[in-house]
This record gives structure tokens, C-alpha cells and sequence, in this order.
């Protein structure tokens, strides 16, 4: 017990830093053609809910099967297909044992049930635990998330609406300088005349101080101008801000434009990569355990003497 808790200590003191792997080109079949891997610098992993493998396999029950060194398995399949992929699956069983007992199988075009037989007997496994799987290759039409293309279209078509508001902005905007501007440069105009009308009641009541209507005249005069430099004074004001709203519209009119092109042209390529395509795939089922179990040896028959 106590080498076993040395060695058990040894082991936790120890990491290893592994090596990520892939593979150097796909093949047609692993049966014709070697594979070929090497190491790789690191190893990239992209997990995602909007696609799905064109076609898998799992056993029909997540267990351990369990069978006798001499007898044989059956195990369900149970087959799901997504999109254009019905076509007939030859499937070749991996796992220990005699390779040639590993016997390839075909599923029918569109099914979606199969049964995986292993004959323990040929496969000469000792008892214990192993592990199988089911490997074929398939071809059929296959979309690229083609949810995503729908989603960035949306997008592009909620963008260039919201481009098509600002323009409008924009232009409602600019309307609005020139009005502000005429009003201002009219406003300006009769604070003008104003002021010259009150330096000449300023002068005409300067030469006749006594003249009793030169006085009436000027005092309007000083009203008047009063009056028209204030408007003048708010008209300047609402030309300023004018300026400042056409300012921020184009502004915001140029950022929509760019989010409506950036938008419309992420659409363009998720739809273009969302085209059904021929695609060859090849497909692994999950690891299926299964439980060897050795036959019970039966007694000796001993033979009765007289």
C-alpha cells in the first residue's frame, strides 16, 4: 500500500504537455490510402449551436453492452439524417480483435435504423472491456448555416432601412438650414434698415429737441429696433442650430451607410456560402463499450467405474 500511495504521489507530481495533431489531407478511403498526420502548434477548437453534421450515428441506447467471448452482439444503430443526406451508408466497424472479422455493412437509402453484429467468437477478444465504433462516408447536398444567411440578411435589410431614415434626416435637415438661413438673412436685412432708421430719428430729434413728433419718431425708431434685433438675434440662433442638426444627420446618415455596406456585404457572403453544394463526409459514430465476459468453464465429467 505504501508504494502504491509513493507511486500515486509521483504520478500527480508530474505534467505532461501534449501536442496538438491534424491531419496533412483528407482521403477517400482509409481503406485504399494511408492517412497522414503531423503535429501541430496549437490545436483550435469552435463549438457552435447552428449546424449540425450532415449525418450521424449513435447506438440506439447509451450503455455498456454486454456478451460472452464466444457468442454474438447485436446492437441497434439509430441513424439521423439532416438535409439532402438519404443516400445508401456503407459503414466499417472499428475496434480490437481480428480485423477481418470487423465486417463492413450498408445502410438503405433514408433509413434511419441499422443493427451493428459483432461475432465475439471470431473477433478472439479476451474478457474485459473494449470499445467499437462505426466509420462510412456519404455524399449529398449540404448548406453551410443557412440560418445565418437568413439572419444577416435581416440584418442587412433592418440596416439599409435605417440608412434610407437617415438620408431622409438628412434632407429634412438641409431644408431646414435654408429656411433658417432666409429667415436669418432677412432678419438681418431689417435689423439693418432699423438702425438706420433709428440714426436718422436720433439726428432729426437732436436738431428739433422742442419737435414733439421728431420725439414720437425716434421713440418708435428705438422700439422698433429693439424689436427687430431680438428677432434678428433668434433667427442667428436657429440657423446656428440648423447648422449643428445638418452636421450630426450627415453624420449619422455616412455611419449608417457604412453599417448598411459592411452588413450588405456579410450577407452576400453567408448567402453565397450557404448555396448547396456536392460534399463528401465522412462519418464516426461515438466509442460503444462492450463487456466481454469469459464462459464459465463446465465441471469434468468423471466417468463411473464398477
Amino acid at each position: 500500500e505504501q508504494d502504491e500511495v509513493a507511486i500515486l504521489a509521483l504520478v500527480d507530481a508530474v505534467a505532461l504537455e501534449a501536442r496538438g495533431g491534424t491531419m496533412i489531407f483528407p482521403v477517400g478511403s482509409t481503406e485504399t490510402e494511408r492517412p497522414e498526420s503531423r503535429v501541430a502548434q496549437q490545436l483550435s477548437l469552435a463549438i457552435m449551436d447552428k449546424e449540425s453534421a450532415p449525418v450521424s450515428i449513435t447506438a440506439a441506447e447509451v450503455k455498456t453492452w454486454d456478451a460472452s467471448t464466444n457468442g454474438k452482439l447485436e446492437i441497434p444503430l439509430r441513424v439521423t439524417r439532416r438535409g439532402d443526406f438519404n443516400a445508401k451508408l456503407k459503414l466499417k466497424p472499428l475496434g480490437p480483435g481480428v480485423a477481418e472479422a470487423l465486417k463492413e455493412f450498408e445502410i438503405e437509402p433514408g433509413a434511419t435504423n441499422a443493427v451493428l453484429k459483432l461475432d465475439l467468437a471470431a473477433l478472439k477478444l479476451s474478457p474485459g472491456r473494449h470499445v467499437f465504433a462505426v466509420q462510412g462516408q456519404t455524399t449529398g447536398k449540404y448548406r453551410n448555416n443557412p440560418e445565418a444567411a437568413s439572419e444577416a440578411e435581416a440584418v442587412a435589410k433592418k440596416t439599409a432601412a435605417d440608412a434610407s431614415e437617415a438620408t431622409a434626416a438628412t434632407k429634412k435637415a438641409v431644408s431646414e438650414l435654408e429656411r433658417t438661413s432666409k429667415v436669418a438673412a432677412e432678419s438681418e436685412a431689417a435689423a439693418k434698415s432699423a438702425q438706420e432708421k433709428l440714426a436718422a430719428a436720433k439726428a432729426a430729434a437732436e436738431k428739433a429737441p422742442e419737435d414733439a413728433k421728431a420725439k414720437a419718431e425716434l421713440e418708435e425708431a428705438v422700439k422698433a429696433e429693439r424689436d427687430v434685433t431680438a428677432k434678428a438675434k433668434a433667427a442667428t440662433a436657429g440657423k446656428a442650430a440648423a447648422e449643428n442638426a445638418k452636421a450630426l444627420a450627415e453624420d449619422r446618415a455616412k455611419k449608417a451607410e457604412a453599417t448598411m455596406a459592411e452588413a450588405a456585404k456579410r450577407a452576400k457572403e453567408l448567402v453565397e456560402k450557404a448555396k448547396a453544394r456536392d460534399l463528401s463526409f465522412q462519418i464516426t459514430s461515438p466509442p460503444i463499450a462492450v463487456n466481454v465476459q469469459a464462459v464459465p468453464e463446465k465441471p469434468a465429467v468423471q466417468a463411473s467405474g464398477k
